[in-house]
């Protein structure tokens, strides 16, 4: 049975000749072989129904054809040549065969040649080419980037195109930024691009478009402002989607009222905070071409969670520190190692909340130290001018316990010289410093609160701290061992997948047959006030390539804290309330492509409430049929024990 549903103008197969060649039940089309007939991609890691079988679907072209790679560049070498296309997006390259694509681009046949052969008779020397492939990778990873590197380049090494949409870059820049994961994925990230792609500044970088949900579906105006920094100031070729800079929340609603989820009103406004930032942010790249031809160098970022991460940017003549601080409260970033000469002048480019900065002297050894507002972003462009340093009088030092692992709160002591009072800083949290009083021999001692660190691979540092512009000591770096314990552990009946009602049932399609959505078990586990909540499920499916490792599911998980009884009862866009008298204070949200975490001030029955950071971490083993989510202290609040909560 072949159901063909017609388009907006009520066609139904495409009307371009070879193309409209698509009927299977027309025995000479099916012999032309314009397309192949075949399912649809079920296996993601086999090549051949990558470059073969159909995608979600779509009618797939049989791009070995001859006839057909004939007909795509006399069509595309019109685009360039009569209507003076210069770019093109090639979408999606992951499908494409490589000799395909270097038949697309460097055909010598004289009357339809290859499209870079059309652009270069046409003047176009720098014809810009670039694939969409959606790649993202997992913190600390770098496949995904390696793959899209690769469907770049010809088995030789030579270049087939420019440059692919930096996807890895997109993924990162969300996690940190909407979701509060550590800065040290995003460092990491930077420093990866940097690493793999020949060419990163020819790829596109963004933070929405109309395949992913909106940057402020999960995160917040704050988050968004420091994406589109980190954006403007790093390689590629920035790309501002359409609604971004009226705080659109969903993919591919109208600017204007006639249009889909418009609401009924125009939106486009040249005043709105974001098109106003927005205008800045892109002001500074253009006026500074460092940030669009230099090369960035990771100079700090924290492993521990949302916090600073700091970078230069070098052309090799101009110079350029950019800095954020991600987390909500007040962050210290301490004796950066600049790279730049001791006394050099740093005059302020940018600051997110647009005040008027300082210049920034590079003190002793090219260091600096600096106290950074909550979810700030600055930038400092190195001058010519030098000026001198003064010896610090103040010192501190710190006497660190003998073990770099621990299990419990530590001791901390020190001497500290020319100083009355300290603090004591852990993972760059300025605003949950410990203040101590410096006794008169000059020694001081504090207990380090290691209540809520869990992650045993995770290193920590504490450093002792005079004030702005004082002294600071080197760091201890240690980590954190806790045992997580089994706070419930729920068998779930297999086949109750039907509803409430038990009237709801799969789609016929195939994909669904393994019953994606069925729970089998369920168990919780806590680590002082961390959560990890684990399911186990019928199968899990990856039929539609997620990047999270799971889809034909959806995980909703409300969380009520011990004793609070002021969160809320509705189950946003779920059509229901919570069960008895159950109130959630947090919401956490995930699918295949999707992972966001909101607080209970403002939801209803449509609207999510107001978004939290920092999200869940997400651990998928496909053989044991799990999907992990781990939610810090810090996100649910800065708890130190679970016990009374409900899920």
């Amino acid at each position: 049975f072949l159901q063909r549903l017609p388009d907006s103008r009520g066609r139904t197969a495409p009307s371009q000749w070879p193309f409209s060649q698509n009927d299977p039940r027309d025995p000479a089309q099916r012999a032309a072989g314009i397309y192949h007939w075949t399912p649809k991609v079920r296996d993601f890691r086999d090549p051949a129904q990558l470059f073969d079988f159909q995608m979600s679907g779509l009618d797939d072209l049989n791009s070995e054809n001859p006839v057909v790679l004939r007909a795509l560049r006399k069509s595309y070498g019109h685009w360039i040549r009569d209507a003076g296309v210069d770019a093109f997006r090639i979408d999606t390259l992951l499908y494409v065969p490589p000799a395909s694509l270097a038949d697309f681009l460097f055909s010598k046949d004289k009357t339809a040649p290859g499209i870079a052969t059309v652009a270069r008779q046409t003047g176009r020397t720098a014809f810009h080419l670039f694939g969409e492939a959606f790649a993202i990778d997992k913190p600390f990873e770098e496949t995904q980037a390696r793959r899209i590197e690769s469907l770049v380049t010809q088995a030789d090494g030579t270049a087939l195109m420019p440059g692919m949409i930096n996807f890895p870059l997109y993924g990162s820049l969300v996690d940190v930024f909407a979701r509060g994961r550590p800065t040290a994925e995003l460092g990491y990230r930077i420093t990866s691009m940097m690493r793999v792609h020949k060419h990163p500044e020819l790829m596109p970088t963004f933070v929405d478009n109309h395949d992913v949900e909106r940057f402020l579906s999960g995160g917040d105006a704050a988050g968004l402002q420091q994406a589109l920094l980190a954006m403007m100031t790093l390689p590629g070729i920035p790309t501002i989607y359409y609604g971004t800079e009226q705080a659109f929340t969903v993919p591919r609603a109208a600017m204007f009222a006639a249009g889909s989820d418009s609401g009924g009103r125009d939106h486009f406004d040249m005043d709105a905070p974001l098109y106003r930032f927005i205008q800045r942010a892109t002001t500074l790249r253009r006026e500074h071409r460092l940030f669009s031809r230099g090369r960035p160098t990771v100079l700090r970022d924290n492993g521990a969670g949302p916090g600073v991460i700091a970078y230069r940017m070098d052309d090799g003549v101009h110079s350029a520190l950019v800095v954020f601080n991600t987390s909500g409260g007040e962050a210290l970033l301490d004796n950066v190692d600049t790279g730049m000469v001791a006394g050099s002048v740093l005059q302020a480019a940018f600051d997110i909340g647009d005040e008027k900065l300082p210049d920034l002297i590079v003190g002793q050894a090219g260091r600096v130290t600096l106290s950074l507002p909550a979810r700030s972003g600055r930038v400092w462009v190195r001058t010519d001018a030098k000026r001198a340093i003064e010896k610090e009088s103040a010192q501190i030092t710190l006497q660190p316990p003998g073990a770099t692992e621990v299990s419990d709160d530590f001791e901390l002591t020190g001497i500290a010289r020319g100083v009355r009072e300290l603090r004591v800083v852990v993972d760059g949290d300025l605003a949950a410093a410990s203040r101590v009083t410096v006794g008169a021999d000059g020694r001081w001692q504090t207990l380090v609160d290691s209540s809520r660190m869990v992650d045993p691979k995770i290193e920590h540092s504490v450093v002792a701290w005079q004030g702005e512009g004082g002294a600071v000591s080197a760091p201890f770096r240690f980590k954190v061992s806790r045992q997580w314990r089994v706070l419930a552990d729920v068998a779930d009946p297999a086949g109750d997948d039907r509803g409430r009602a038990q009237n709801y049932s799969y789609p016929t399609d195939e994909g669904w047959a393994g019953h994606s959505a069925d729970i089998r078990h369920m168990k919780v586990e806590g680590a002082g006030g961390a959560l990890r909540v684990t399911f186990t499920m019928a199968e899990i499916n990856r039929n539609w390539n997620p990047p999270n490792g799971f889809d034909h599911v959806a995980f909703t998980v409300f969380v009520q804290l011990p004793g609070n009884n002021d969160g809320v009862r509705a189950m946003p866009q779920q059509n229901a309330d919570l069960p008895g008298d159950m109130r959630w204070n947090f919401r956490l949200r995930s699918h295949g492509w999707s992972n966001a975490l909101h607080a209970s001030a403002g939801p209803s029955a449509t609207a999510e409430g107001t978004a939290a950071t920092p999200a869940a971490g997400i651990d998928v083993d496909a053989a044991a049929r799990t999907v992990s989510f781990t939610l810090s202290a810090a996100a649910l609040g800065g708890l130190h024990a679970l016990a009374g909560a409900r899920i």
